[in-house]
């Protein structure tokens, strides 16, 4: 796959003028503007309503967007118009037992026990440069001598005070490329730890949902019309989390992405990859995305203030 020169043109700045199509699917070539796009409204294939006690997070900017769409309360990383929105919240079937959530909250004289191995919550999350090292981000397919550039954003800056409703701090957003293209983009979300641990145990259980859902074969991106999953596995990253590979046949000729997510203890991480033509299969792809959940993982421990 050949990327286009990094000048700017896409996706565009918040409230600029996008690319046209939905929201969802990272394009190759653009490295996005720093900050978190987003608004009110439910564009065709966005975000459906969450289900009662949740607020509705707002969809993304045209412009913006994960393959597949974003899990629950997740900012949305900077890609190019594709694919439909979102996944909605899963719903209830068999239970994945290696999939199943590693995060044990006791409450005891109200006073929450993080029941992990290292499982104090982190508190601060360190910058793309220390996140996503060289060491780290040799590992994406296809490109030479790729960096990381990107910020952290609270929630008090900006309009994503909604996302503080959902229990988010912060998020870390990193762009991961060279000058040819930015195929790789991680988001990393610091949630609420000093609430008795309320907001990370509604979390897993959320992401347990749509494991138990994607072991029963309904997975979100085969929502959109001509898109198929090719394959998926949990990975072992963190307390619990998926790896999924998709071809999108509805906006683009059959182009193939790839998403990760996972949590450990207060933190997600989200990653969306753009899979190129120079030579890299679907399993290679899948091994990629398990494989840099685990880096991702030891950095983000060793490089992260916890509380």
């Amino acid at each position: 796959m050949t990327y286009p020169p990094n000048d700017g043109s896409f996706p565009g700045p918040p409230g600029g003028q996008p690319f046209p199509g939905q929201p969802g699917q990272p394009h190759p070539g653009s490295r996005p503007q720093p900050g978190f796009p987003g608004q009110s409204g439910q564009p065709p294939g966005g975000r459906p309503p969450l289900p009662p006690g949740h607020s509705q997070v707002p969809p993304a900017q045209p412009g913006y967007g994960v393959p597949g769409g974003t899990p629950p309360r997740q900012p949305p990383v900077p890609g190019h118009p594709a694919q439909p929105g979102p996944p909605r919240r899963p719903r209830g079937g068999l239970v994945i037992g290696g999939a199943a959530a590693a995060v044990l909250l006791a409450v005891s004289l109200g006073v929450v026990v993080w029941n992990i191995a290292d499982g104090r919550p982190y508190a601060e999350l360190p910058g793309c440069g220390r996140l996503l090292p060289a060491e780290v981000v040799d590992a994406v397919p296809g490109t030479d001598n790729p960096r990381a550039e990107g910020e952290f954003t609270s929630v008090e800056e900006g309009d994503s005070g909604y996302l503080a409703e959902e229990g988010v701090l912060g998020y870390l957003s990193c762009s991961v490329g060279n000058v040819d293209g930015y195929p790789l983009h991680v988001i990393v979300s610091l949630f609420e730890y000093e609430d008795g641990g309320e907001v990370v145990e509604e979390l897993h259980g959320e992401l347990e949902d749509e494991l138990r859902d994607r072991e029963e074969g309904h997975h979100e991106e085969e929502q959109g019309e001509g898109a198929a999953v090719l394959d998926w596995r949990p990975v072992s990253a963190g307390d619990n989390g998926y790896a999924v590979l998709f071809e999108d046949g509805e906006y683009t000729d059959g182009s193939v992405y790839g998403a990760l997510f996972f949590a450990t203890v207060n933190v997600t991480v989200l990653v969306s990859y753009t899979v190129g033509d120079d030579g890299v299969g679907e399993a290679e792809a899948l091994d990629f995305l398990a494989d840099f959940a685990g880096r991702v993982e030891r950095q983000l421990s060793r490089e992260s203030e916890r509380a």
